[in-house]
C-alpha cells in the first residue's frame, strides 16, 4: 500500500520499516538538547527559502486476508542539520491497505518545511487489525514499532519545491499469524519513490500544517 506525505516537501512512500524510540513528553525540569532524539524543532516560517514535502501511502497485493487496517497518530522528519524533529502532522489517520494497490497511493502528510537536508522519516503506528472470512481480528504489534518507525531516508528541501515521499507498507510481508491462530504485524515499510516539482499555485493543494 502507498501513503503520500506532503510537508511542502513531497510525497513520501514508504517500504522498510523499523523500530523508534518513543517520543517523549518533558513536563519538569530542562527541555531536551538541541540535536537528541526527543527534541522537535519549531514550525517553520515559509517564506522563499521554504519548500514543502508530501508523503503517500501504497501496498503491495496480499492474499487470504479481505482487509488491512492500520491507524497513524503522528508522521515526523527529522531535521539534519538542526538534529530536531519537525511534525508533517499530526492527525490520526486510519487506511485499508490493500485498497492501495496497483499504483494507487493515498495522501499520509503534506507540511512546509525550512530548505536543507533532512535525514530520517518516524511514523507513529498506534493500531492494526485485519478482517479474513468475513471476521475482524487485532493484529498485536510489537511495543517497540508503536512507540515509533524510522525510515533512513535522506532528502533536500528547496525554496519553493514540493518534495513528494511515497511508503509501502507491505502488508504481505508484516503480518504472521501464530499456531494458536493470532495475527502479528512486524511492519515492513520501505520508500519506493521520491519525486520533485515546483510548488503548486496557492489554492493547489498547497496545504500546509495537516
Amino acid at each position: 500500500m502507498r501513503l503520500d506525505l506532503s510537508v511542502l516537501l513531497a510525497s513520501l512512500s514508504i517500504a522498510a520499516a523499523c523500530g523508534a524510540p518513543s517520543v517523549q513528553t518533558h513536563n519538569d525540569g530542562p527541555g531536551p538538547e538541541p540535536g537528541s532524539d526527543d527534541w522537535t524543532a519549531g514550525p517553520p516560517t515559509g517564506g522563499p527559502e521554504a519548500g514543502s514535502v508530501e508523503i503517500l501511502l501504497t501496498d503491495a497485493p496480499l492474499d487470504d486476508v479481505d482487509e488491512v487496517y492500520v491507524t497513524f497518530d503522528s508522521v515526523q522528519v527529522q531535521a539534519k542539520d538542526a538534529g530536531g524533529w519537525v511534525s508533517v502532522t499530526s492527525t490520526v489517520q486510519t487506511f485499508e491497505l490493500l485498497s492501495l494497490q496497483g499504483g494507487l497511493t493515498e495522501p499520509l502528510g503534506l507540511t512546509t518545511l525550512s530548505t536543507g537536508t533532512y535525514g530520517q522519516i518516524r511514523l507513529g503506528l498506534i493500531d492494526a487489525w485485519l478482517v479474513a472470512d468475513g471476521e475482524s481480528h487485532d493484529l498485536e504489534i510489537p511495543s517497540g514499532d508503536t512507540s515509533g518507525l524510522k525510515l533512513n531516508h535522506g532528502f533536500e528541501i528547496q525554496g519553493g519545491v514540493r518534495t513528494t515521499i511515497t511508503l509501502d507498507f507491505d502488508a504481505a510481508k508484516s503480518i504472521h499469524r501464530t499456531g494458536n491462530g493470532r495475527y502479528i504485524m512486524r511492519p515492513v515499510i520501505e520508500v519506493v519513490a521520491t519525486s520533485t516539482a515546483a510548488e503548486p499555485a496557492s489554492g493547489e493543494g498547497a496545504t500546509t500544517g495537516i
